[in-house]
């Protein structure tokens, strides 16, 4: 064993500061607000022009946050969308609500458990309408997200075929207006920009046309899929032209995120409307050695855009870091339910009042070495969770986190991490609980099986790249020595 991992290991019995609690947002307790969860998948906050990209890729987010309560360091629980979601539909941490992929098992995939609340239930009891609008395959009922919504709209999608955010929008507005009445609690999905990446005219070109391929090369699904599975790297001819792909599919989000805000101006204003922007995970373009998503928790996967707008939130930019778990507590809140005793979560507020440490944990890969990471204002804890083998990462000014820190200052920083880690989790073990008996069917649905085979999710990958601050992939999991 590394000399860091068994630092950290021993570090475990220091234990670690207690955070604050954080002072309540203040709302008007009469009224419920409509909650509309604009969730889009795959989508990297530094991607858009909100938060500094250069293309101009989010023109109508961009004006409609420059009113609304913008969060630079915010975090999903998890790389890839099961987990992710699971935690954004419960406000519980990956190894709370134990929905994922099975750490014990390839292929083996854990649906929610009966004994694990969630907000749609919540706010359905607090008096909420509730409807949900999802494209991912990984959000099939069969996983059980569901529990709680009356109106599940659930269409599977593969890479090359999903309902588009123009048609998932029009889908919500019709039915958020059906009952005017009474507050409503929708979660609209768009699946764009999930990979393949093929942007629909008008988009198509505004960017990519910039970037045609020289004669012989090609991006189709042979190519990617050796992205994937690492046994090829794109020529810089590939790669720029594939970015530019996936920023024309923020464009289509981008149109059919403000048809959806022109749809709720038009609505009776007779209750205030909290919208709530953010994505489900980002996407990896060989930040560290790696394409897509679900192998790993660095930031490009686990940090998120959180742009939220109405009751309770007003206009600013906020650096310290919040996580998916913390937006929950406010929407219970917001909503008049009570939040859940115990745990970690803390809550945003517009006031910007933050009290004691801020740390975000994430947890549960698709594929590859099972791993847990931790990070703060300064630093990444990543932990390869079969070989108890760490790494520590600076997040910079900018939340991208590339560079490695080693050897004894490693071990420093990394401590006081680890600390808070265990004091959350309990330890850095895979978690037990997510066994094969528990989780004891396969994905039962053959169309669900399809298309999650078609999606490429089913293939069994090698172990992840990490590459060395900007250097050439490991073709394994990063060490600390």
């Amino acid at each position: 064993m590394n000399s860091l991992a068994l630092s950290l290991i021993l570090a475990c019995s220091r234990g670690a500061p207690e955070r604050s609690a954080e002072p309540e947002a203040s709302v008007d307790e009469a009224t419920q607000p409509d909650i509309v969860l604009v969730l889009v998948d795959t989508l990297r906050a530094d991607h858009l022009g909100v938060y500094g990209y250069e293309r101009p890729t989010s023109p109508h987010i961009d004006a409609w946050a420059q009113g609304a309560s913008v969060f630079d360091r915010a975090y999903a629980h998890s790389g890839w969308t099961l987990a992710s979601v699971a935690s954004l539909f419960t406000g519980r941490l990956p190894h709370q609500h134990r929905t994922g992929h099975a750490p014990v098992a390839d292929g083996l995939y854990c649906p929610l458990p009966d004994d694990v609340p969630t907000v749609a239930e919540q706010l359905r009891a607090a008096g909420y309408r509730t409807g949900a609008f999802i494209n991912n395959t990984f959000l099939a009922p069969e996983f059980r997200l569901n529990r709680g919504f009356e109106h599940w709209d659930w269409v599977g999608s593969s890479n090359l075929e999903h309902r588009s955010a123009a048609d998932t929008v029009a889908a919500a507005l019709q039915w958020m207006g059906e009952a005017p009445d009474t507050p409503v609690y929708a979660v609209v999905h768009m699946m764009e920009p999930h990979a393949f990446y093929n942007p629909p005219e008008p988009f198509l070109g505004t960017f990519s046309d910039a970037h045609p391929l020289p004669e012989g090369q090609v991006i189709d699904r042979s190519t990617i899929v050796s992205w994937q599975t690492y046994e090829a790297l794109p020529t810089p001819e590939q790669r720029d032209r594939l970015i530019a792909l996936y920023d024309e599919e923020i464009l289509t989000v981008d149109a059919a995120f403000q048809a959806l805000l022109d749809g709720l101006e038009a609505r009776p204003a007779d209750r205030p409307t909290l919208v709530v922007f953010t994505a489900d995970h980002g996407e990896e373009f060989w930040d560290h050695g790696g394409y897509e998503h679900g192998h790993t928790l660095m930031g490009e996967l686990t940090r998120v855009p959180l742009i939220v707008k109405g009751p309770g939130f007003g206009a600013g930019r906020f650096s310290t870091v919040v996580s998916h778990t913390d937006l929950v507590r406010s929407i219970r809140r917001l909503a008049g339910v009570a939040a859940e005793p115990g745990g970690d979560l803390q809550g945003i507020a517009a006031a910007g009042s933050y009290a004691g440490p801020r740390l975000s944990v994430s947890e549960n890969t698709l594929y590859g070495p099972p791993r847990v990471s931790i990070v703060d204002d300064g630093y990444r804890l990543d932990i390869r969770q079969d070989k108890q083998v760490v790494s520590l990462w600076k997040v910079a000014a900018d939340a991208s986190e590339t560079q490695r820190v080693l050897g004894d200052q490693a071990n420093a920083l990394a401590r006081p991490l680890f600390g808070q880690l265990i004091r959350i989790r309990g330890d850095a073990e895979p978690l037990a609980s997510m066994t094969a008996a528990a989780c004891s069917t396969e994905i039962p649905d053959p169309e669900v099986f399809s298309q999650l085979e078609a999606l490429g999710y089913l293939d069994v990958r090698p172990e992840v790249p990490l590459d060395q601050a900007g250097g050439e992939p490991t073709g394994g999991g990063a060490s600390a020595e």
